[in-house]
């Protein structure tokens, strides 16, 4: 088939391989900051030289690809919230509260990413533990299917023995709403540079 556009989505190495092999215009998304490992500045520059247009999802991004590519062709958009899905009423705060048995005076803080080193996933917990407020409570939304055997490892021996915080494993987008309701704060504890914090 004949498209108008193929968007690949935040993969430099499927889009060089679609390129390769599709007769066909191209868009490339991005939203990772390039880190020369999985958006090595190679590909940048290839995706520079033959994408009819870059996304990117913050103007961090778009000053960090026109750095290394001085390609012109950078768009942003932002992301954002579709309220239809992202809206709770008061029953869906009360209900998970009282589900993860939390007393009303209980601080909650949450976390939702991937559960890996570059997020800092590993000093969150253990600056956590060092609170003395035993009301502030951290929750733990993320996959650890993509992390590196180490942060893993250290991850599962910190929240085995954590008395304030909670692993709560992969949630889906569409019922994520209800946990960010029933926090009082959401925590981005990235160490590297966030794409959109």
């Amino acid at each position: 088939k004949k498209y108008d556009f193929i968007i690949v989505e935040n993969n430099m190495y499927l889009y060089k391989i679609l390129y390769c092999v599709v007769n066909s215009k191209f868009i490339f998304h991005l939203h990772n900051d390039i880190d020369n490992r999985n958006k090595p500045y190679s590909l940048c520059k290839f995706i520079s030289n033959t994408a009819s247009q870059v996304i990117t999802c913050s103007e961090f991004l778009k000053e960090r690809f026109y750095s290394i590519t001085k390609c012109n062709q950078i768009a942003v958009l932002n992301n954002c919230v579709d309220f239809k899905i992202f809206t709770y009423s008061d029953m869906d705060r009360i209900n998970l509260r009282k589900k993860y048995k939390l007393d009303k005076n209980d601080v909650v803080f949450l976390y939702i990413g991937r559960i890996s080193e570059d997020k800092g996933i590993i000093p969150l917990i253990e600056s956590f533990e060092l609170i003395k407020n035993k009301n502030f409570k951290l929750f733990i939304i993320g996959d650890k299917e993509n992390g590196d055997h180490h942060t893993i490892s250290m991850f599962n021996n910190l929240i085995e023995s954590s008395v304030k915080s909670k692993y709560l494993g992969k949630i889906f987008n569409k019922d994520l709403y209800k946990f960010i309701s029933m926090a009082d704060s959401v925590v981005i504890p990235t160490i590297v540079e966030e794409a959109f914090g």
